[in-house]
């Protein structure tokens, strides 16, 4: 499993969109298996199925899904 604890926003790039998707303020994201979980407030606010489970690292898997971190 792979998280990051911290403030931080997401930007989410989407197929056939003329603009990103950003969640702002969120606490947590971790990869389990295969999907990425985004946390605010304890609360789960967004959730991406990954093509495969076998990624290294959190930036790995964050960028195969489209998204982007931006850290406090």
């Amino acid at each position: 499993m792979k998280k990051l604890e911290n403030k931080f926003d997401v930007l989410i790039e989407q197929k056939n969109t003329a603009e990103p998707s950003r969640l702002f303020g969120c606490d947590k994201i971790e990869v389990v298996d295969n999907h990425i979980f985004i946390y605010q407030k304890t609360k789960l606010i967004y959730k991406v199925w990954l093509k495969r489970n076998d990624y290294k690292e959190l930036e790995e898997a964050t960028k195969d899904a489209g998204m982007t971190l931006y850290r406090f």
